[in-house]
């Protein structure tokens, strides 16, 4: 059974999702409400993962919720689910383009898709900054604002997003100076 909900959760988000791994993050974030697969702070891991490892982040996110859930087999049947209709859409795109390249529907359709995506983007930041920068089991147990901030992730977020500013390196090279940051401030 938990093969084809993996199966039908993940061709679901493979077939809606525009815009990459971070319009993904809502969706991904609704499993963790639906579902005991994973927690919202285990999501936060996989995307790190995700981000640091070769490939597509939405593709490497969807075979570590599928292996993390149901093993290998669950790995595979995510990863095939998700990308499925993604393949789907582009040979039919692909086919067709040049006929309806200049159809106004279809233009004012990606047009009001392009907004959209942007909102899922702006929610997957949202969402990020209350996984990663905020307690908020923390926040709720003692109703304690000051336990509200995780002061450690504010920091390292604050150095990584001052050096992405000021030096253009590889995105490697700050999820490296992260995680080791993370070791070197770890209570």
């Amino acid at each position: 059974m938990i093969y084809l909900l993996l199966a039908f959760e993940f061709f679901k988000i493979g077939l809606f999702v525009f815009g990459g791994a971070l319009a993904a993050l809502p969706f991904l974030y609704r499993l963790t409400q639906l579902y005991d697969w994973f927690t919202p702070a285990e999501l936060t891991y996989m995307i790190a993962i995700g981000q640091s490892v070769p490939g597509p982040i939405a593709v490497n996110i969807a075979t570590f919720i599928g292996f993390h859930t149901a093993g290998p087999l669950g790995g595979v049947i995510a990863t095939t689910a998700f990308i499925i209709p993604g393949m789907v859409i582009v040979l039919i795109t692909a086919r067709f383009m040049n006929q309806f390249a200049e159809n106004r529907w279809l233009k004012a359709g990606l047009c009001g898709i392009r907004p959209a995506v942007a909102a899922l983007i702006t929610l997957a930041l949202i969402l990020m900054v209350r996984m990663t920068l905020l307690d908020w089991d923390g926040f709720l147990a003692d109703n304690d604002w000051i336990a509200l901030v995780n002061g450690r992730a504010v920091i390292i977020f604050a150095a990584a997003l001052a050096a992405i500013i000021k030096w253009d390196k590889h995105p490697i090279v700050y999820i490296l100076a992260g995680g080791l940051a993370g070791i070197l401030l770890a209570p």
